[in-house]
Order: structure tokens, then C-alpha cells, then sequence
């Protein structure tokens, strides 16, 4: 009986989920706003990797538009930047550590995104 319910429970959301963020997407007619902070996008670590990884899954859907507060690595130049293949889509912001707290609150003022991770 467990096993039945957890498999309905996940049907139903499996369901529903999708639904709702189809219709805010096609009700909006802009693309989804990310604010990532994690280690940098293209630096050699496994956070690093699974955060590229990731990025590219949803940037290749064509709905999503990130920016990324690039930490982990010791940065030779801070200013943002951009891949040739996703342009403004992508921009990542090199900082130290994972961004102090006032680089966070002014991002999250001025970008206003819709999912912080």
C-alpha cells in the first residue's frame, strides 16, 4: 500500500508540475529568470561541471536566461562574462567565495529572477 501511494502521489505531481510551469512560460512570453550561485560554470571541479552541465540543459530548452555567480576559483579578471553560444543568456560574474552579501541583494534587485539556486 506505501509503495502505491508514493507512485501516485508522484504521478500527480509529475502531472501537474509541468503543466503549471508550461502555462507561465507561454502567459509571460519572456524567458525564465536564474540566479545561481555556485562554483564557477567552466572551473575543473564536480560542482562546477554538474552546474555547466545543468546550465546548458536548460539554456538549450530556449526558456531560460541565467546568471551565474561564479565562486571556488581565484579570478585573474571580475568582469562578467559571456559564452559565443548563448550571449546574453548566459552571463557569469566572477567573485570570490560565493558573493558577499550585498552583491546578492543588489543582483536580486536588479535582475528580479524568478528562481534563485
Amino acid at each position: 500500500r506505501f509503495l502505491l501511494r508514493i507512485d501516485y502521489l508522484a504521478s500527480i505531481v509529475n502531472f501537474t508540475i509541468p503543466n503549471i510551469a508550461h502555462k507561465e512560460v507561454s502567459m509571460k512570453k519572456e524567458k525564465i529568470k536564474v540566479l545561481m550561485l555556485s562554483d564557477h560554470p567552466m572551473a575543473p571541479s564536480g560542482v562546477g561541471t554538474q552546474t555547466k552541465n545543468i546550465c546548458e540543459a536548460l539554456l538549450k530548452t530556449g526558456r531560460y536566461k541565467i546568471s551565474s555567480f561564479g565562486g571556488a576559483i581565484k579570478h585573474d579578471n571580475y568582469e562578467p562574462q559571456k559564452t559565443h553560444e548563448y550571449g546574453d543568456d548566459f552571463i557569469i560574474y566572477p567573485v570570490d567565495g560565493y558573493g558577499s552579501p550585498e552583491a546578492i541583494r543588489s543582483m536580486l534587485w536588479a535582475e528580479k529572477p524568478d528562481i534563485l539556486w
